[in-house]
């Protein structure tokens, strides 16, 4: 009974991970209601979920509001970049490959492999910003040279974002409870697989000597470039 009631227990675990998931839905949804800020709030429930994954899930609301402030301009700037470049990609999709009278397979091709490179780079972009600091055209190429270099977990998590996506949408209070909760949490997980390849450890002699308050480890993104 002791060990049930630990908070260390496994079941805890699950049905901590499982709380995270439907809050940080909740507050993804609230801070994309001015459409705007789609990205600065997808940026903060992906930061918000590393910290999950990492085992700081104790000040949930205070990551993703750091995150969603720290990131508010560049994740607006990124956020109407890639909700622009998808509306253009939706139209050309429709015009070449939905609607009769406009058959030609090299464009259809051409469009197809246009489409695909805009899901491999959105997959990374706001991933990236969470975890690191750099210019927006950087976090581009950046989110561009990871879905190449990592295409086996780009491929990865497009399937399993797109699964969790239809599951969700036919099963409606699924959306509504765990929504991008769920798709973020298993995002993350690759995220942190990756990522750590491109951080740096930092010098010994900084770990022993330096004195770092605990709010400031939580809240530093990596300074990484790249």
């Amino acid at each position: 009974m002791r060990k049930f009631f630990n908070l260390e227990n496994p079941v805890w675990s699950f049905f901590s991970k499982i709380f995270c998931m439907v809050y940080l839905n909740l507050l993804w949804l609230v801070c994309c209601l001015p459409v705007v800020t789609i990205g600065p709030s997808t940026t903060a429930l992906y930061y918000a979920m590393f910290k999950v994954l990492s085992g700081d899930d104790s000040e949930l609301t205070r990551h993703f509001f750091h995150s969603f402030r720290q990131n508010l301009k560049q994740g607006m700037v990124l956020g109407m970049i890639a909700t622009a470049a998808g509306v253009v990609c939706v139209i050309d999709y429709i015009y070449y490959i939905v609607a009769p009278g406009h058959i030609d397979s090299v464009m259809q091709v051409f469009q197809i492999i246009i489409v695909l490179l805009y899901l491999m780079i959105l997959t990374w972009l706001f991933g990236v910003l969470a975890k690191f600091e750099n210019t927006s055209l950087n976090m581009l190429q950046f989110s561009f040279f990871l879905s190449f270099k990592h295409f086996g977990y780009t491929l990865m998590m497009l399937v399993m974002e797109i699964s969790i996506f239809l599951i969700e949408f036919f099963y409606v209070p699924l959306l509504a409870l765990f929504g991008m909760g769920l798709i973020s949490f298993v995002k993350c997980i690759c995220f942190r697989a990756v990522f750590q390849k491109y951080v740096p450890e930092p010098p010994e002699e900084i770990l022993d000597d330096a004195e770092i308050s605990e709010d400031c480890e939580t809240d530093t993104k990596d300074m990484t470039t790249f």
